[in-house]
């Protein structure tokens, strides 16, 4: 399964407890809201009175939101962004969430992005990239200039840039954020 997709695959404990019980993979960006869906959940085991949900898998973007009973309502906010916003607020959440509290919102989702500088195969690729950026953005011209510079884009990850910005391994690419002091929200 995509992982970079929004799916939960939903049981109840009763169906979890026999050998053949119902369970159901479901998409979060079907639903509007954690109430929908929860009801939607409940017509699939409508033969239970009052069915207490299980959720016994979820893809790797769901994981800062979801539990084996529970499912955060902020799941199907980030549930119905595109993938690839999804994916860079999965990786925050996953390295920055142990420490500060997790988007639970729209806006929230939006100033993780804001702090999402791009994926790149390593701190020397992304360092010579956003050099470049922040010379752009100050107006700086350089022009003629690159054939007669050396630049140990390397040394300058380990020296300045990765002080500036944190690199997030996830789904086995590099995710790169700026480096925060303190929570964003």
């Amino acid at each position: 399964m995509n992982n970079g997709s929004s799916w939960v695959i939903v049981t109840t404990i009763a169906q979890h407890n026999t050998m053949n019980g119902r369970v159901y993979n479901l998409e979060l960006d079907d639903y509007e809201d954690r109430a929908e869906f929860l009801d939607h959940c409940a017509k699939l085991f409508d033969n239970e009175s009052d069915p207490s949900f299980m959720f016994i898998d979820w893809s790797l973007c769901l994981k800062p939101f979801i539990s084996e009973h529970g499912i955060d309502p902020a799941a199907f906010e980030l549930a119905n962004l595109d993938q690839h916003d999804r994916q860079a607020i999965a990786a925050w959440c996953l390295h920055f969430g142990k420490d500060w509290e997790l988007p639970r919102n729209q806006d929230q989702f939006e100033r993780v992005l804001y702090e999402f500088k791009g994926i790149f195969s390593t701190g020397q690729d992304f360092c010579k990239h956003q050099w470049f950026q922040d010379a752009e953005e100050q107006g700086i011209k350089l022009d003629g200039l690159l054939g007669e510079l050396a630049i140990d884009w390397q040394a300058t990850w380990n020296a300045d840039m990765g002080l500036k910005y944190v690199q997030v391994e996830f789904m086995n690419e590099q995710y790169f954020f700026s480096n925060l002091e303190q929570s964003i929200f």
